[in-house]
């Protein structure tokens, strides 16, 4: 098994520091709510969860790994606040890294989060959804 770093035979993840930064940036947009990790633990599983799934199952379809990296923020609960935001805008990141732009309309991307914290919709669900509302993108010009 391979390293579940920031990049992994061709597949950019985002890291753990990256998720915590992402979290302060949806706090920043409401003052008020404190941040803070609820569960490490919890915060690092979710991380990897992408990548240890590509591994036993083999995939490389890029709407399941964002969708399996979001259900794991959103399950997983590691933030104090913000974490289906931070799921929301981890997701959007990890496409764009790998050369796909999420263009869903912003309304329904708090319903997908909404939904998948309520278990009204499963990872398979998610990641239709996703794959749906991808398109390709020149990712060359981001950062690594």
């Amino acid at each position: 098994m391979s390293d579940c770093g920031s990049d992994n035979d061709g597949i950019r993840y985002i890291v753990v520091p990256e998720l915590v930064q992402i979290n302060k940036e949806m706090l920043r947009l409401t003052p008020g709510e404190p941040f803070g990790i609820r569960d490490q633990g919890g915060l690092e599983s979710a991380q990897q969860k992408p990548c240890m799934h590509r591994y036993y199952t083999q995939t490389e379809d890029l709407a399941t790994l964002a969708s399996v990296l979001g259900m794991g923020l959103v399950q997983n609960h590691p933030f104090l606040n913000a974490n289906k935001r931070t799921a929301a805008d981890a997701v959007y990141r990890f496409l764009l890294l790998n050369g796909y732009e999420l263009t869903m309309p912003d309304r329904d991307i708090i319903l997908l989060w909404e939904g998948a914290a309520t278990h009204a919709y499963n990872e398979e669900d998610i990641a239709s959804l996703l794959a749906y509302w991808l398109r390709e993108f020149d990712s060359s010009s981001l950062n690594d």
